[in-house]
């Protein structure tokens, strides 16, 4: 084999190596999601005490499977999941469980929106929250101050 023979091999070679990892590297297809929009409701509060907070939901079984959504002053809101850095526009289908995040700009505010929600709604595994995705219709939460 002569030299120039093993060259142009080499070089083959690389490119292959070289191409593969940039193939690799393109990132994963993008994921279909449906839309899940929703409203939360404070039995015996104010909603809009939760405004800026964010409704977060996580499928059980694989944790890195989530979406979030910010709570508006009417309470609705309209989840979106992020893959590869970008958001996309609602959930991937299954089951989730759900859990209600409060915003903390202040302390004053916290404690106010501690007054409106009970704590166990801002935990998955205590909240009693769920929803399935894709879903018919509006997702309604309830949540109360006790």
């Amino acid at each position: 084999m002569t030299t120039l023979t093993r060259f142009r091999r080499t070089v083959r070679l690389v490119l292959i190596l070289v191409g593969s990892v940039g193939l690799a590297g393109c990132g994963a297809a993008t994921p279909t999601t449906y839309p899940v929009q929703g409203k939360v409701q404070v039995q015996g509060g104010d909603v809009t005490r939760l405004a800026g907070g964010h409704v977060e939901v996580v499928q059980p079984n694989d944790l890195r499977i989530a979406a979030r959504a910010e709570i508006q002053d009417d309470g609705s809101f309209a989840l979106e999941t992020i893959h590869a850095g970008k958001p996309l526009s609602g959930v991937r289908p299954g089951d989730y469980q759900v859990r209600i995040v409060l915003s903390d700009e202040d302390r004053g505010s916290r404690r106010r929106r501690g007054q409106v929600l009970a704590p166990r709604f801002t935990q998955y595994k205590t909240s009693g929250l769920t929803l399935q995705a894709p879903t018919d219709g509006t997702v309604c939460l309830t949540v109360s101050t006790r």
